[in-house]
């Protein structure tokens, strides 16, 4: 039997993580054997903070001195398998990939007041909207210090110089007045469909309360389903082990009862490490 999970991850979305070369300013790893040199995104002795830049106004002042109260935004991030089991997907933890993956990346970026990301997220985007910090990769959890705002946030798993990507997790808005922490599992054979819809050609909902994806791999009984609310225009799945699909996505009504036909998608395929795949606006019809 299908196992219906009821709501969207209404605030999260996929984010592509370019692979950039980074430094870090995590003052828990070995202190550089330099002198002290702001913009460089390492916290030396004499620094409050080093955002990468020595431009004043944005959190971190021209001299590295922190321009003002900053939150604690900590992430914590896991790894598991994940495989079908007696028709549901169903995960098992597991550790840090190893060997040359051994560094976890904590980003934030700072979105504007429709959640739309603010710049590029890297080392050379605009001052005070995003924030890097590397972790050793067992440590499975980070903390930065960002200023209050709205943020995407998401752990990159990478390389010790950040050439190389393993997985990349699900982002998620996080709205910083307080310390927040924000959690990304990271599946290693598995990933997600993500979808946007209309009903009956519009994006209003009128006599809609959810709609429903059924993920079932082809040639099996063995098959993912999850519940969104209409209204949100959009979702993303649980987690769902690496293969190919037939999705179904269909209209409900207030009792979660089917409205019209069901939008059947052929041949759609999930791949591995985390990977989201984009199903598009999907057309679903009431009648």
């Amino acid at each position: 039997m299908n196992k219906l999970v009821m709501g969207s991850l209404l605030s999260v979305f996929a984010t592509t993580f370019a692979g950039c070369i980074f430094t870090s300013d995590d003052t828990s790893t070995p202190a550089d054997d330099t002198a002290a040199v702001c913009g460089d995104h390492h916290v030396d002795a004499g620094e409050t903070c080093d955002d990468g830049n020595t431009t004043a106004g944005d959190g971190c002042s021209a001299t590295c001195q922190s321009e003002g109260a900053l939150i604690d935004t900590t992430a914590n991030w896991s790894f598991a398998d994940i495989a079908f089991s007696g028709g549901d997907p169903v995960t098992t933890a597991s550790q840090c990939p190893g060997g040359q993956f051994d560094t976890g990346v904590v980003i934030s970026q700072a979105v504007d007041s429709s959640g739309n990301p603010i710049g590029d997220c890297g080392p050379a985007s605009p001052s005070g909207t995003c924030f890097i910090d590397l972790y050793d990769c067992t440590a499975m959890t980070g903390t930065e210090k960002v200023p209050a705002g709205e943020y995407l946030q998401w752990v990159a798993i990478t390389n010790h110089d950040g050439t190389q990507t393993y997985a990349t997790s699900v982002s998620a808005y996080v709205n910083l007045t307080s310390a927040k922490t924000f959690t990304a599992e990271i599946l290693n054979n598995g990933g997600y469909f993500m979808a946007s819809w209309t009903v009956d050609g519009s994006a209003s909902c009128t006599g809609v309360d959810g709609i429903s994806l059924d993920a079932t791999v082809v040639n099996s009984s063995n098959a993912a389903s999850d519940t969104f609310t209409c209204a949100d225009g959009r979702g993303i799945t649980a987690g769902i082990p690496a293969g190919t699909f037939t999705v179904s996505m269909q209209a409900l009504d207030s009792q979660m009862s089917p409205l019209g036909n069901a939008t059947t998608l052929n041949g759609k395929t999930i791949g591995v490490q985390n990977q989201v795949t984009d199903l598009g606006t999907v057309a679903i019809t009431t009648n």
